[in-house]
Formats: structure tokens, C-alpha cells, sequence
């Protein structure tokens, strides 16, 4: 009997695609490099809290997918060994956006939010949120 189940080929090919292969090694390359950023800078310029949104926003549209694509399988079939081992060796990449939102929520924490909107069009974009 065939199970119904999530049309997932848009988000990846499959559980052993490359492409899912290269967007996690992908995440975890921004998410370091994200981390490092956040750990060393404390005033940044408004090109380089740009630079910053922008590698913080990819980092989150890439977690949102590949977390998608893992729960759209093992929702369907929680017994999918595939799926349930990756998700497992993931949880901690996937889990450590959490404390990178930290450090960019204490991040903006210490700025002049009203500078950095009129001197950062991107900034002023994502207004409602940093405030």
C-alpha cells in the first residue's frame, strides 16, 4: 500500500542529493562565518551590519529549507531511517541559528537604531523587526 506523501523534489531531489549535500556544508560554512562575525564585531559600520543581515537572512532560508525538506519525510514516515539520522546529525547545525539570532539580537542590542536606519537602507527595510 503506498502511503500518501509531501511532494518534497522542488525543495531537493532527494535525501542523497548533492544539492542537499552542498546546502548543508553550505550552512555550515555562513553559520561559522556568521558566528565569527558576531563574536568579534561590536559596533559595525552600516555596510557591514548589512553584510550581516544578508548572510543572517541566507542562513535562515537555507535551515528553513533543509529542516522543511527533513520534517516533509519523516512526517509521512516517521520510521525513515534516512531521514530521522540526518535530521539527528543536523540537530546541533541546525539548532545553532538559535544562538546566532542571539548574539545579532544583542548585536543590535548596542546600536543607534535611528543612525543606522538613515544611514542603512537595508536596515531601515527590516525596521519593524529590529526595533
Amino acid at each position: 500500500m503506498d502511503l500518501p506523501h509531501w511532494q518534497l523534489d522542488n525543495i531537493y531531489p532527494s535525501l542523497e542529493s548533492q544539492e542537499l549535500k552542498d546546502s548543508i556544508v553550505e550552512l555550515e560554512a555562513k553559520q561559522d562565518r556568521l558566528e565569527q562575525i558576531l563574536t568579534k564585531i561590536n559596533q559595525p559600520s552600516p555596510q557591514e551590519f548589512e553584510s550581516i543581515v544578508k548572510l543572517l537572512n541566507q542562513v535562515y532560508s537555507t535551515a528553513s529549507d533543509i529542516n522543511a525538506f527533513l520534517t516533509g519525510y519523516i512526517a509521512v514516515d516517521a520510521f525513515n531511517d534516512t531521514a530521522t539520522g540526518l535530521r539527528s546529525s543536523l540537530s546541533k547545525l541546525l539548532s545553532q541559528r538559535i544562538i546566532i539570532g542571539k548574539k545579532f539580537t544583542a548585536l543590535v542590542a548596542k546600536l543607534d537604531l535611528e543612525e543606522l536606519f538613515r544611514a542603512s537602507p537595508l536596515a531601515k527595510e527590516h525596521q519593524f523587526s529590529l526595533e
